[in-house]
C-alpha cells in the first residue's frame, strides 16, 4: 500500500504511546495489565456519494491489517491505541464509461484509466467489556488520525493527498487460550469525512 510517511515511523509512534499508556498507569497501581495484538482482515468502503455505470467500476474491497495495544484501566474498561492499514479502492473507467461525485458527472473519452487511493490511521479509543465463559466480549469507540493519497493516470487530474480526524467504533470478542494469549474477532467501521469503511480482522493478543 502507498502512504506518504513509512510504515516503521508510524509503528514507533504508537509504540511510544502504548509504552506511555502502560507506565502512567503502573504508577498508580501496579496490578493493572496491558496487551498487545496484531490482526489481519479486510475493508470495505462505502461510498455515500458516488456512481459509477456504462463500464465504469470502482472496487472499495481490500485486505487490512493492523497492530494494536493497551492497557486494563479496570477489570471491565481498557485504554487501546492502534494502527490500521485499510488497503486501497480501485477506479476503472473504460472508454465511454461514467462517473458520477456529488451529482457531477464525468465521461471518459480516452483511453482505460485507472484511479487508486490508499488509506491509513493512528486510532485510539475506550474499550467497554465483559466476560461470559472463556469469552471476553467488548465494545469501543474513539478518535481516528486518518491520512489518504490519491493517484491516477488520468492526464487532467494531479496525484494528492489528505488527512483528517474522525469517529470509530467497533465490536467483537477475545477467545482465551490461555492466561497469556486470546484469539480476537472484530468488526469496525471507520468514518473518513463523507465515506466510511467497515473492517473485519481476526489476531491475536499477548498479555502481560
Amino acid at each position: 500500500m502507498l502512504v506518504s510517511k513509512p510504515l516503521f515511523l508510524r509503528c514507533s509512534r504508537l509504540g511510544w504511546i502504548v509504552l506511555a499508556l502502560v507506565f502512567s498507569t503502573q504508577i498508580h497501581a501496579s496490578d493493572y495489565t496491558g496487551y498487545v495484538g496484531l490482526s489481519l482482515g479486510s475493508t470495505e468502503v462505502n461510498f455515500k456519494n458516488v456512481q459509477t455505470a456504462a463500464g465504469a467500476t470502482l472496487d472499495g474491497e481490500d485486505s487490512a491489517f493492523k497492530i494494536f495495544g493497551g492497557v486494563n484501566l479496570h477489570e471491565n474498561f481498557a485504554l487501546e491505541g492502534s494502527y490500521i492499514d485499510f488497503g486501497e479502492a480501485v477506479l476503472t473507467m473504460p472508454f465511454g464509461s461514467v462517473l458520477t461525485v456529488n451529482g457531477v458527472s464525468v465521461v471518459s473519452i480516452g483511453a482505460t484509466g485507472v484511479a487508486k487511493s490508499t488509506a491509513d490511521a493512528l486510532a485510539l479509543a475506550g474499550v467497554v467489556k465483559g466476560d461470559v465463559g472463556i469469552a471476553e466480549f467488548f465494545f469501543k469507540g474513539g478518535m481516528h488520525r486518518w491520512e489518504s493519497e490519491f493517484t491516477s493516470n488520468f492526464s487532467n487530474v494531479a496525484n494528492s493527498s489528505t488527512d483528517g480526524f474522525d469517529l470509530f467504533f467497533g465490536l467483537g470478542t477475545n477467545i482465551e487460550v490461555s492466561d497469556a494469549f486470546a484469539i480476537r474477532l472484530e468488526f469496525e467501521n471507520y468514518t473518513l469525512e463523507d465515506d466510511d469503511i467497515d473492517v473485519m480482522t481476526l489476531g491475536g493478543i499477548y498479555r502481560f
